[in-house]
């Protein structure tokens, strides 16, 4: 998961993209953000020091926190730029009561969500639902499912070209 966050941070490099990581499982960890993200030499650094967090998976929790707090001017957010959330679960959440609430609060502070499933759990028809309700719609752009996490690397290029669609339609 670390080296796709690092080739997707790489391949957007030359643009004006700028990221921040949050971790969850059964808590919600911001790793870094925008602010530590313009001022680090090596961005790659951010993402190596990383250590995994271990236990429930908080996905609606993590999204409510992300909306509510690494989008702002206090970590580096820009206003009127766009605002994607990349959401990377390994399987179906544990606060699923959160689910409602936390995509609305994204929608109205209009930040889309693109939603990465990893593992066997989206073989399984409430996985795979709960992973259509978190991306933005038209769902069949905004969500991807992969077998396990070197899969990752085979959706990169799909990925940077629906952010750069993203980009194309507000840019006009």
């Amino acid at each position: 998961m670390k080296q796709f966050i690092i080739i997707i941070m790489e391949k957007l490099s030359n643009t004006d993209a700028q990221f921040s990581v949050v971790q969850y499982s059964t808590s919600v960890q911001p790793e870094f953000s925008f602010i530590d993200y313009r001022k680090a030499q090596k961005k790659e650094t951010l993402v190596d020091r990383i250590p995994q967090l271990m236990g429930g998976t908080r996905t609606f929790s993590a999204i409510k926190f992300v909306t509510e707090n690494m989008f702002e001017k206090a970590t580096g957010g820009r206003e009127k730029t766009m605002r994607i959330l990349i959401t990377i679960t390994d399987g179906l959440s544990n606060d699923r009561a959160e689910a409602e609430a936390a995509i609305l609060a994204a929608k109205y502070k209009r930040i889309w969500i693109f939603a990465i499933g990893v593992g066997d759990a989206f073989g399984n028809r409430n996985a795979l639902t709960e992973l259509h309700t978190i991306g933005s719609h038209p769902s069949d752009d905004y969500v991807f499912a992969v077998n396990d996490f070197n899969a990752l690397l085979g959706i990169q290029n799909q990925l940077k070209d629906r952010i750069f669609a993203i980009e194309g339609l507000f840019s006009s």
